[in-house]
Protein backbone atom coordinates (compact mmCIF):
# COMPACT_ATOMS: atom_id res chain seq x y z
CA UNK A 1 0.00 0.00 0.00
CA UNK A 2 2.84 2.26 0.80
CA UNK A 3 3.36 2.69 -3.03
CA UNK A 4 0.29 4.32 -3.54
CA UNK A 5 -0.15 6.42 -0.45
CA UNK A 6 1.40 10.17 -0.27
CA UNK A 7 4.22 11.17 2.20
CA UNK A 8 0.96 13.56 3.87
CA UNK A 9 -1.21 10.62 4.54
CA UNK A 10 1.61 7.76 5.47
CA UNK A 11 3.03 9.89 8.58
CA UNK A 12 -0.75 9.03 10.07
CA UNK A 13 -0.11 5.15 9.88
CA UNK A 14 -1.58 4.21 12.15
CA UNK A 15 0.18 0.59 14.00
CA UNK A 16 -2.76 -1.94 14.11
CA UNK A 17 -3.41 -5.62 13.82
CA UNK A 18 -6.73 -6.51 12.26
CA UNK A 19 -8.59 -9.48 14.14
CA UNK A 20 -12.12 -11.12 13.96
CA UNK A 21 -14.47 -8.25 15.34
CA UNK A 22 -12.08 -5.70 16.49
CA UNK A 23 -8.88 -3.88 16.22
CA UNK A 24 -5.99 -3.41 18.35
CA UNK A 25 -4.13 0.10 17.71
CA UNK A 26 -0.31 0.23 19.55
CA UNK A 27 0.43 3.63 20.39
CA UNK A 28 3.64 4.93 22.02
CA UNK A 29 3.59 6.89 24.69
CA UNK A 30 6.47 8.79 26.74
CA UNK A 31 6.20 10.01 29.95
CA UNK A 32 8.21 13.13 31.18
CA UNK A 33 8.14 13.11 34.47
CA UNK A 34 9.27 9.48 35.00
CA UNK A 35 11.50 9.73 31.89
CA UNK A 36 9.83 6.91 30.04
CA UNK A 37 10.75 7.03 26.58
CA UNK A 38 8.26 5.48 23.65
CA UNK A 39 5.85 3.16 26.38
CA UNK A 40 4.03 0.81 23.94
CA UNK A 41 -0.03 1.28 25.04
CA UNK A 42 -2.46 -0.75 23.10
CA UNK A 43 -6.14 0.24 23.11
CA UNK A 44 -8.78 -2.51 21.38
CA UNK A 45 -11.24 -1.16 19.43
CA UNK A 46 -14.59 -3.55 19.28
CA UNK A 47 -16.51 -2.69 15.95
CA UNK A 48 -19.47 -2.82 17.27
CA UNK A 49 -21.27 -2.26 13.33
CA UNK A 50 -23.47 0.75 13.85
CA UNK A 51 -23.47 2.56 10.19
CA UNK A 52 -23.33 6.33 10.42
CA UNK A 53 -23.34 6.72 6.38
CA UNK A 54 -21.28 6.52 3.05
CA UNK A 55 -19.90 8.41 0.45
CA UNK A 56 -18.08 7.40 -2.81
CA UNK A 57 -14.91 5.48 -0.98
CA UNK A 58 -16.50 3.49 1.66
CA UNK A 59 -18.78 3.31 5.16
CA UNK A 60 -18.40 4.92 8.47
CA UNK A 61 -19.43 3.06 10.96
CA UNK A 62 -19.08 3.13 15.12
CA UNK A 63 -16.47 1.46 16.75
CA UNK A 64 -15.36 1.60 20.68
CA UNK A 65 -14.02 -0.12 23.50
CA UNK A 66 -15.53 -1.51 26.23
CA UNK A 67 -14.94 1.53 28.28
CA UNK A 68 -17.80 3.44 26.93
CA UNK A 69 -15.65 5.89 24.23
CA UNK A 70 -16.29 5.36 20.75
CA UNK A 71 -15.28 6.64 17.37
CA UNK A 72 -16.44 6.48 13.86
CA UNK A 73 -14.43 4.40 11.64
CA UNK A 74 -14.36 5.16 7.81
CA UNK A 75 -13.42 1.82 6.05
CA UNK A 76 -12.35 2.73 2.37
CA UNK A 77 -12.93 0.39 -0.07
CA UNK A 78 -10.42 -0.51 -3.46
CA UNK A 79 -13.64 -1.98 -4.89
CA UNK A 80 -16.67 -0.31 -3.92
CA UNK A 81 -19.46 -1.58 -5.56
CA UNK A 82 -19.74 -1.89 -9.12
CA UNK A 83 -16.72 0.77 -9.51
CA UNK A 84 -13.10 -0.05 -8.70
CA UNK A 85 -11.48 3.10 -7.09
CA UNK A 86 -7.78 3.72 -8.71
CA UNK A 87 -4.52 4.08 -6.78
CA UNK A 88 -4.60 7.84 -7.49
CA UNK A 89 -7.80 8.21 -5.80
CA UNK A 90 -7.23 5.91 -2.37
CA UNK A 91 -3.88 8.42 -2.15
CA UNK A 92 -6.08 11.24 -2.54
CA UNK A 93 -9.17 10.36 -0.57
CA UNK A 94 -6.55 9.35 2.53
CA UNK A 95 -4.19 12.61 1.76
CA UNK A 96 -6.96 14.90 1.96
CA UNK A 97 -8.88 13.50 5.58
CA UNK A 98 -5.50 14.27 6.96
CA UNK A 99 -5.42 17.72 5.56
CA UNK A 100 -8.60 18.61 6.69
CA UNK A 101 -7.83 17.10 10.07
CA UNK A 102 -5.56 20.03 10.52
CA UNK A 103 -6.48 22.46 13.65
CA UNK A 104 -7.85 25.33 10.98
CA UNK A 105 -10.55 23.06 9.68
CA UNK A 106 -11.70 21.61 13.51
CA UNK A 107 -14.76 23.77 13.13
CA UNK A 108 -15.99 22.25 9.97
CA UNK A 109 -14.25 18.59 9.37
CA UNK A 110 -14.37 15.53 12.08
CA UNK A 111 -10.91 14.88 13.41
CA UNK A 112 -8.66 12.14 12.16
CA UNK A 113 -6.30 10.24 14.01
CA UNK A 114 -4.89 8.00 11.37
CA UNK A 115 -5.55 5.57 8.98
CA UNK A 116 -4.37 1.21 9.35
Amino acid sequence: MEDVVSGLALHWQLQCTIEEGCTTHTKYVSDHATGARRMPIQERWERNGQRLGQDTFGVVCTSGPSTGKSRAVKQIFKNFGPRSISSKALSTELSAIMRFSDEAYRDYFVRSYGWY
